[in-house]
This record gives structure tokens, C-alpha cells and sequence, in this order.
């Protein structure tokens, strides 16, 4: 529950707060943590663990909202994850989530997986991998759809992908690909 609030949250801004918070299991000795963390009433020994907001709140304008972050995200919807998902295709569904909204870091996945960066980065390695190969090989692949699709600026793209300045992106492109950014057009992803 309080992953989805905090995803929540990402999509709708740090001032929203649900109209309020159920759970299934019976109150704790001290509720005064969860009134806090969820800023509205919660209610235990209910039916069913509920968020439960505003139907204006599901009118929000998407800020990031685009055709291939909403292709991809449909992948990611119709894979398979049960239990024995890996590290690495967690934390991908979370990068493709938060890098348009420029919150793309491993303190933030982290929290939104329950668990510590240092658990984040020992499961990656086990995996054979990193964080930050797992964000540049999304970026790589997020632009190259952005690049097929050919609508978008590349300061648009830029953004999309996390990145809050263009030379930011240009530098990145450069460490990636080996030529500046800038004449992409004229190569290939």
C-alpha cells in the first residue's frame, strides 16, 4: 500500500493525499504512523486494503503521458510477474515509470521496492548487472522509439528521458553512440 501511494504520488504530485486509507488487518497499538504517512483517515479490519481518491484525481493530466511510453508500459503490463521475479525486470518497470518525471534514482526505486539501495545493488550484481546499465540501456531504447516515431524534439526526447538539461543529454549521448547528439539523424540507434 505504501508503494502504490508513493507511485501515487509521483503521477499526482507530493501534495495529494487520498480521501483515505483501508486495510484488511486489524489496527495496530498506534495508528498515529500510518495518519501520518497517508495524510487522511485509514480505517483497519476492513474488506479490502483500499486507496480511495477523488474521480477529479483520475482526470489529472499526465505530464509524461506519450504513445511509446505508453506502448512500452503495455509490455511491461503483460509480462509475467510472480514471485520469483528478477531484480533487474523490477527495477526496468520502475526506470521506464520514473525517468520522464526526472525521478530516476536508485534511493527512489529503492523505496518504491521496500528495500535499501545496498539491496538494490547486491541483487543487480548478482543478476550480472547495474543500476546505472539498466537506465542507460532503457534510455537507449527509449530513444531509439522516440527517434522511429520522429515527433519529438530532441530537447522533447531529452526530457523524456530524464535528463533536466540538453547538454546533460548530449554529454550522455556522446559517452553511449561516440558522436555528438546532434547528428543523429544521420546515424543509425
Amino acid at each position: 500500500m505504501g508503494t502504490t501511494f508513493r507511485l501515487l504520488r509521483i503521477f499526482l504530485g507530493e501534495s495529494w493525499h487520498p480521501r483515505f486509507v483501508t486495510f484488511r488487518h486489524p489496527a495496530p497499538a498506534n495508528t498515529e504512523w500510518h495518519r501520518r504517512v497517508f495524510g487522511c483517515r485509514v480505517t483497519f479490519g476492513q474488506e479490502f486494503n483500499d486507496i480511495v481518491c477523488s474521480a477529479r484525481d483520475l482526470e489529472a493530466p499526465n505530464p509524461g503521458a506519450d504513445p511509446v511510453m505508453a506502448r512500452y508500459s503495455q509490455r511491461l503490463l503483460e509480462m509475467d510477474h510472480g514471485p520469483q521475479t528478477q531484480m533487474s525486470d523490477r527495477v526496468r518497470n520502475l526506470v521506464v515509470l520514473l525517468l520522464p518525471r526526472g525521478h530516476c534514482r536508485v534511493e527512489i526505486v529503492a523505496q518504491q521496492l521496500g528495500v535499501d539501495r545496498r539491496t538494490v545493488a547486491n541483487r543487480l550484481s548478482v543478476e550480472g548487472t547495474t543500476f546505472k546499465s539498466l537506465v542507460n540501456a532503457m534510455r537507449r531504447e527509449l530513444l531509439a522509439s522516440y527517434l522511429h516515431e520522429g515527433v519529438r524534439t530532441m530537447s522533447e526526447v531529452a526530457a523524456l528521458l530524464g535528463f533536466s538539461e540538453l547538454s546533460a543529454f548530449s554529454r550522455w549521448h556522446r559517452q553511449q553512440f561516440g558522436y555528438p547528439a546532434r547528428t543523429r539523424q544521420h546515424k543509425s540507434p
